[in-house]
């Protein structure tokens, strides 16, 4: 609108619309109308005002007070209908208000000067959003005391139903600039007594607007906005409220903290609205947020939370911060959470934890997670903290998808089977994958409290429910740490329980062997000793570990090291692994014939008498487990007359040679029977005796017969498995009374001396 120099001019045209006021009539009413208003916009704004302000000298005399049709005439009526519609025409329009306020405050005379502004609005009858418009441009600029003061009431009392008006039912649109221009006119700190709004309704004007116009375009709004504030500071109690009481106090400069919570969740979700608020108090890009502002903030965000104030959206703060300054600590952030006052979590605080957690960027050097992991002074409630994230939701919380070291992915069994692939990825996703987990767990083991120690106990009991296998992996990880009595308590039991046959076995002692081989075959090398008949279980394990290659073939490379069978085979003492060779010979896993010619080269006398002891130990057990009455279950695993056989022949024909006359079979000491102690020759064929004893379709009895005792072995396995088990039992009857003194008796006789008849 041009504001013309010429003053003649605009007395002249003032006149002209003195003039068409005072010709209204019904039929010229719309022509006068326009008239005027083409009159103010070719002649400046004074020109609009003296109109305005004419309407209102008018009508305020004539009307009454109540608006109720009175006696007046025609002239006046058709006045006041001119003012409402212009009054209603400036109310619709945040820019156009400026006119009204311009009108009203630097009017003249006595009009203006008592003006009562509510009484106006209710005569012209002005609907809600209409007369908060008119009042929001009446606070945003310097006027009157008075007007001022009307003008905040009327605000107060319209704004809830002005912008329910304004989302559900609008009785007209409001552009993005007329929103832009409300909002900068309620969010202003004109008035001397502070903001017009109060935190409720700063929120209310901001999440109506959303909702009408889109977050995405009211957010470039505020980021104009928020910075030119002179100030966004709001007190977070009542005017009468004795802040000295309050639950909580805040350092001196709390300005930034309370201007966040101010504006509450939703508005601060945005994080160009946080970055606008923080441009507003001096943190931008080229002053960035230290550790100790960034601290300050959190740790009285966490008090407030706690005490059930209300807070910004604590995860777009996380955003922003870290975006001006990627080098902050966040790991004193969580520690700020290490408070001697706390015991129990409430959800708040867990709200803004896991916000704080979430929103971490996953690359921080000193990532937010990592404070968890550290010392705390209140070590229960570092330990109540963590079982409380630990029982959210994975879609909610998740330690698994922060930067911990994993105790199980499908990388690490990516050469294993298909079934363990599918455990692994069953567990991987779990909150409890970290190794952190449970180097703080075990740490709190060794506490001197015995509540740190139950509150340690009762979150392995639950972790067990959820995945065995990642307690009693992660237990084995954890690595400097000291062994304690509850780390080794659930260490050993989850073992013995996978041992026992636990469903996802396969992926433990697969991890088990990857990162620990000694720890596993120690672990089995005892459960052998608890009892010799679990080396079926151990070999059955053994064989589950075994890694194929693309091609389906057994590769010792792909697991980093030999496979688990062959580690079993060199395991001392020797009995276990001989234990473990027969049972994988007669699986047709081993080649025992030549296992053991190999281990006596290696290891020479040693290992014969390991041989002895072992075939000794299975002889008894059998000989016991035959003859007992009633009858024993066998304490170890029977040997097959195969096996018995390949053990026999290794032994006569390395170390013995033997000839047979009428009655005795007479073996004479080889030169290389050095290998084999003195005092173990005798006791080779006493074993060697009870073999034949127990099993003795293995000798042949036929005087003459060019074949060694033992070596027909395979032939009478067939004839003996038809055979009852009272059968075998009347057999070694016989063998031990009838026969005994009809045996044919073995002896040796030193290779340089003559052999006895």
């Amino acid at each position: 609108m041009d504001s013309p120099g010429n003053p003649n001019i605009h007395t002249i045209v003032k006149a002209q619309i003195v003039f068409l006021l005072s010709t209204l009539t019904e039929e010229n009413f719309d022509r006068n109308q326009l008239e005027i208003r083409s009159l103010s916009e070719q002649h400046g704004l004074e020109t609009y005002l003296h109109f305005i302000r004419r309407l209102i000298v008018q009508t305020n005399s004539r009307i009454p007070t109540n608006g109720a049709n009175a006696s007046f005439d025609a002239s006046t009526a058709l006045t006041f209908r001119l003012l409402v519609q212009e009054i209603q025409r400036l109310a619709r329009d945040p820019f156009l208000a400026d006119r009204f306020r311009d009108g009203v405050d630097k009017g003249e005379g006595d009009a203006f000067r008592n003006f009562d502004l509510t009484r106006f609005v209710d005569r012209v009858g002005l609907r809600p959003l209409e007369r908060l418009i008119l009042a929001s441009s009446i606070v945003a600029a310097q006027t009157k005391k008075e007007l001022a003061s009307q003008a905040v009431n009327l605000i107060h009392a319209d704004f809830e139903n002005a912008f329910i008006g304004l989302v559900q039912h609008p009785s007209f649109d409001l552009s993005l600039n007329q929103v832009a221009k409300l909002m900068t006119n309620l969010l202003c700190d004109v008035a001397p007594d502070g903001p017009v709004l109060d935190c409720s309704q700063r929120q209310g004007l901001i999440a109506a607007t959303q909702a009408k116009y889109g977050a995405e375009m009211i957010s470039p709004i505020l980021q104009r906005l928020l910075p030119t504030m002179r100030s966004v500071v709001l007190l977070l109690h009542d005017d009468d409220a004795d802040t000295d009481s309050a639950p909580y106090s805040f350092p001196p400069d709390v300005s930034l903290l309370q201007a966040l919570v101010q504006f509450g969740q939703e508005v601060t979700g945005d994080v160009e609205v946080i970055r606008a608020i923080l441009a507003r108090f001096s943190v931008d890009e080229s002053k960035p947020p230290t550790d100790e502002q960034v601290s300050e903030i959190f740790t009285s965000l966490a008090r407030l939370a706690a005490d059930g104030g209300m807070i910004c959206d604590a995860g777009a703060l996380v955003r922003v911060y870290s975006n001006l300054n990627q080098e902050l600590n966040w790991a004193n952030v969580v520690l700020a959470f290490d408070r001697p006052d706390r015991q129990s979590v409430d959800t708040a605080t867990l709200k803004l934890l896991v916000a704080i957690l979430v929103n971490c960027p996953s690359n921080a050097e000193k990532h937010a997670v990592t404070g968890f992991w550290q010392p705390w002074s209140n070590q229960l409630y570092q330990l109540r903290l963590l079982d409380a994230l630990l029982s959210l939701p994975a879609d909610t919380f998740s330690f698994v998808n922060l930067p911990v070291r994993n105790i199980v992915t499908v990388d690490d069994v990516s050469s294993a089977s298909s079934t363990v692939k599918a455990l692994a990825a069953n567990v991987q996703g779990h909150s409890w994958n970290s190794i952190e987990l449970f180097e703080v767990l075990i740490r709190a083991a060794d506490s001197d409290s015995a509540e740190v120690r139950s509150s340690v106990r009762e979150m392995l009991e639950k972790a067990v429910k959820i995945s065995a296998e990642l307690v009693h992996l992660g237990l084995l990880q954890v690595p400097n740490v000291p062994w304690n009595a509850i780390r080794t308590e659930y260490s050993q039991r989850l073992l013995s329980m996978f041992l026992a046959g636990h469903p996802n076995h396969q992926l433990v002692f697969m991890r088990i062997w990857q990162f620990d081989p000694d720890y596993l075959t120690t672990a089995f090398r005892e459960f052998y000793e608890e009892s010799p008949l679990n080396i079926t279980r151990i070999l059955d394990v053994a064989q589950d570990l075994k890694v194929c290659d693309s091609g389906g073939r057994y590769d010792n490379e792909l697991i980093g090291g030999p496979q688990i069978l062959d580690t079993l085979l060199e395991t001392r003492p020797f009995t276990f692994a001989l234990d473990v060779a027969a049972l994988a010979s007669r699986r047709e896993y081993l080649n025992l014939d030549k296992w053991l010619a190999d281990h006596v080269s290696a290891h020479g006398a040693d290992f014969l008498h390991s041989v002895i002891t072992f075939l000794d130990m299975k002889m008894e057990n059998e000989k016991q487990t035959r003859i007992s009455d009633p009858v024993q279950d066998a304490t170890t695993m029977t040997l097959n007359p195969q096996t018995i056989t390949i053990f026999l022949r290794i032994l006569r024909n390395r170390y013995f040679s033997f000839s047979r006359g009428a009655t005795f079979v007479t073996y004479i000491a080889l030169p290389s029977s050095n290998l084999l102690h003195e005092s173990d020759i005798d006791y080779c064929l006493e074993i060697r005796n009870s073999c034949l004893q127990i099993h003795p379709r293995l000798m042949n009895l036929m005087p003459g017969a060019d074949a060694e005792p033992g070596s027909q072995g395979h032939h009478i396995l067939s004839r003996d498995r038809g055979r009852s088990r009272c059968d075998l039992q009347a057999n070694v009857r016989r063998t031990y009374h009838d026969r005994r003194r009809h045996w044919p008796v073995a002896t040796t006789q030193n290779f340089d001396q003559p052999a006895r008849p």
